[in-house]
Formats: structure tokens, C-alpha cells, sequence
């Protein structure tokens, strides 16, 4: 086999191939055989054909097939020799096949570029803390008695805020097709729900929807249409930057009955209410207790802004061009995650009003610098020998377990067989590197 590796760019390459004639015709002569014994011929008895008319009758899938097992390998081999790592799958151009001649192909790839980091000891962080108020307690107090109330059965009046209803609840999306159409468009599935609790005000509400459910009585109908309008962030991975969320409306068909109208009897606040939460006995020391969860909290936020900045300078540091093979994979993992999304708040993706190919384009910038930081974190792992240990392995699935609510073995099983143990373990490599080069910044106070 006679293999050139030619580079177009700093990133493209491709290998022109030529596999032997001979070689070929003996896999044309063993496909042949391999078809004659299932092929039948009219005068001839099943397996029996000559193969030189099995070749006439079916030589446009002998090549293919011949050329579908040759291809592979013969790549393979090409780029064990030239000591190339393409980032995706080669792309096979001018392919060339025929019986009694050599078969010539090119496979075209994208390679890693040459990454020249910068300095990233050393690199000046400015956090900006978060302010944990006397407010901020309060307000989490109020959050807790508000979990912490009990419901009364509400007879005397209409529905009102803050009030929680219990109903029966139908809603379909609205398909808008043209009048003369309507008998003969399938309906949209309804999607009922029994016995649920909505609370009038609740901050999670369609928005629209408490206005039509205040001022009812127990056993009230009512129906009506909202635009439900779903602002949905693309959640990444810690090591990623955050994007912003991304609006997806429906039409909504509603149908509500409501059975019962409770009103929240909030307990009051004083020691008996403190003891109850946990094991404290007054009030004080439950503010107390809630100011340092907050403030854990905000040095947690506080963290995750500090990182994103560190992510953010070091992709600044690469002016280089990206492999599009591993632009287009980041943008489909975000594509993907925000799909689930959708789907996690009952919304059809085909069905919902997203222009996809935008959606695509819109989140360009942020895979490319994705992309960038994870390039830099690979090379700074490599430059200071961090590597994933066995320990860190197990730890991390220990706590996908707990995070999931599944045993070590099934998490594990479920890794194996659905995701891909490198890709965990380079995960947290880059986790490793990210906390190398902040252990070595300059922090900066705001």
C-alpha cells in the first residue's frame, strides 16, 4: 500500500492512498463468493452461478462492499505510519475502484493545532464577593416558615394569591393550521395531570396563568389559552462558560377544574418554630445557622465566577484556529442538553418554536471558547504530568452514585455502557488542571 500525508493548513491534512490491484481483486473474488452462495440465477441452482455473471449482475455492490472493507483498515494503517491523530473520523474523497486496478482514495481530517500557551502561573484573578446581609437572612427565614406551613381548607371565599388549589388540570399545545384544515389535522396528545397543587403567585407559573385561576370557587371550570414562554439556560460542565438562556414558546390549551382551595398557615416565628427546623433551640441560633449556609453559598458563587474568569483568560491566550470537528461536537452536546431540557418541562423540541440552525449559530462563540479552554487545560495537564489516578475515578463515581441515587456498581454499569470511561477521567483531569493554575494565581481583591 503507497500512503502521501499532504498538510493544507495548520490544522487540515489529508493521505492520498493506493491499495494494490491484486489486493483488490482477491477481496472482489472473495465478496464474489461470498454473494454466489446466497444468490440465485435463473438455469442455475442456488450457489451455483459462475461468478463471472454474479460480477455482471452485481458488480456496482461488489465494489462498494470490497471498498466498505478495505477503506478502514487501509486508513488505520496510513495514520499508524505518518504517526497522525485526526479528531474525527476522515472524510474518503475521490475514490477510485475497478477490477484488475489499484484502489486510490483520499482521506481528509482535522488534526489538534500546535498549542503555544502563554504564561499561566501567576495569572491576576479579581473575585468579587458576594455580601451575605442581615436581609438575606431574613428572607431565607421566610423561605423556611413558608416550607414549614400547614394548608386549611379555604370555604368561605374565592380563590385569591398565594392561595393553593388542588385541581384537575388538561393542556395541549395549539396547532395553528388554517381553518379549512383543522377536521383534518390530528389532534395534539393532552397531557392530564389529576390532583395537583398549583399556588397562586408561585414564581414558576406559566406567566399568565394565576390571572385566570384567581377569584374561582371549589368545583369551578375554566378554560383558556397562554403563550408559554420558557427561558431555558444550557447548563455546562463546571470547566465551561455559561451562555445565555434561550426562549422557547408554545400555544397552550388549558383546561382546569378546581376541587379544593387552601390558604398557607405560615408558623410563627419564635423558638418552638426554630426547634423545629433542626436541632437548635431559639431563634438566634437558627439565624445564625442560616447565615453561614448563606455565606458557604456565596463563597461557592463566588468560586464559580472566579474560575470562569480563569477560563476565560486562559482561551484568550489562543489565537490559533480550531478544529471545526471539535467546534461542531461542542455545539451538539449543547443542542442536545438543551433539547432534554425542553423535553424535562413536558415541551416537544420538534414542536417547539426554536429555530434550530440558529440556535446553532448562536452558540458558536461560546463552543469555540469552550473548546479553547478545554485545548489549554489538556496542555497544562500534559506539561505538569496531572493525570487521572484509579482513586479519583472511584471518588467521582461514588458521588454520581449518591448524585443519582443508584448503588457504586450500577453507576459504574451505566458509565461503561452508555458513556465512555475516558471521557470522565479526561473530565476530571481538566478539573485537576483548573485547580493547579488557581492554586498558582495572583488573587486580586475587588
Amino acid at each position: 500500500m503507497k500512503s502521501e500525508l499532504n498538510a493544507t493548513d495548520t490544522i487540515r491534512r489529508n493521505i492520498s492512498i493506493e491499495i494494490p490491484s491484486i489486493e483488490v481483486d482477491k477481496t472482489i473474488e472473495r465478496v464474489t463468493k461470498k454473494k454466489s452462495r446466497s444468490t440465485q440465477l435463473p438455469g442455475f441452482r442456488p450457489g451455483k452461478a459462475p461468478a463471472h455473471l454474479i460480477q455482471q449482475r452485481m458488480l456496482d455492490t461488489i465494489l462498494r462492499e470490497v471498498a466498505e472493507e478495505l477503506v478502514p483498515s487501509a486508513v488505520e494503517q496510513a495514520l499508524k505510519e505518518h504517526a497522525v491523530v485526526p479528531v474525527d473520523r476522515p472524510n474518503i474523497t475521490d475514490l477510485n475502484i475497478a477490477k484488475g486496478q489499484s484502489l486510490k482514495f483520499v482521506a481528509n481530517f482535522e488534526v489538534l493545532p500546535e498549542i503555544n500557551l502563554g504564561e499561566y502561573r501567576g495569572l491576576n484573578l479579581r473575585p468579587t464577593p458576594i455580601e451575605v446581609t442581615e436581609d438575606h437572612v431574613t428572607e431565607a427565614i421566610q423561605q423556611l416558615r413558608e416550607r414549614a406551613a400547614t394548608l386549611e381548607t379555604v370555604e368561605d371565599r374565592s380563590s385569591a394569591t398565594g392561595d393553593i388549589l388542588t385541581v384537575d388540570l388538561a393542556r395541549k399545545p395549539v396547532k395553528s393550521v388554517p381553518p379549512d384544515l383543522k377536521e383534518k389535522t390530528n389532534s395534539e396528545q393532552t397531557d392530564i395531570h389529576s390532583d395537583i397543587q398549583i399556588e397562586i403567585g408561585n414564581a414558576g407559573n406559566p406567566a399568565g396563568l394565576d390571572d385566570h385561576l384567581i377569584g374561582l370557587d371549589t368545583g369551578s371550570a375554566i378554560k383558556f389559552i397562554l403563550n408559554q414562554n420558557n427561558e431555558i439556560p444550557i447548563e455546562t460542565d463546571d470547566h465551561k462558560a455559561s451562555d445565555q438562556p434561550v426562549a422557547a414558546i408554545n400555544k397552550i390549551d388549558y383546561a382546569v377544574t378546581i376541587k379544593k382551595i387552601q390558604r398557607k398557615i405560615v408558623p410563627n416565628l419564635d423558638d418552638d418554630f426554630a426547634s423545629s427546623v433542626g436541632s437548635i433551640d431559639t431563634l438566634d441560633a437558627l439565624r445564625d445557622q442560616v447565615r453561614e449556609n448563606l455565606c458557604i453559598q456565596a463563597e461557592q458563587e463566588t468560586n464559580r465566577t472566579t474560575r470562569d474568569e480563569l477560563l476565560k483568560k486562559l482561551a484568550a491566550q489562543l489565537n490559533i484556529v480550531i478544529p471545526e470537528a471539535l467546534i461542531n461536537r461542542e455545539i451538539d452536546r449543547r443542542t442536545e442538553h438543551f433539547a432534554n431540557r425542553l423535553v424535562s418541562q413536558q415541551i416537544d423540541p420538534r414542536k417547539a418554536n426554536v429555530n434550530w440552525d440558529e440556535f446553532r449559530v448562536n452558540q458558536r462563540e461560546a463552543a469555540t471558547d469552550t473548546v479553547k479552554s478545554s485545548l489549554v487545560l489538556d496542555e497544562i495537564a500534559k506539561i505538569e504530568n496531572i493525570e487521572t489516578s484509579e482513586e479519583d475515578l472511584n471518588k467521582e463515581i461514588e458521588r454520581l452514585a449518591t448524585l443519582n441515587n443508584r448503588t457504586v456498581s450500577a453507576m459504574r454499569a451505566i458509565i461503561e455502557k452508555e458513556g465512555d470511561p475516558e471521557v470522565l477521567s479526561i473530565g476530571l483531569r481538566r478539573e485537576k488542571a483548573i485547580d493547579f493554575v488557581l492554586q498558582h494565581a495572583t488573587i486580586v481583591e475587588a
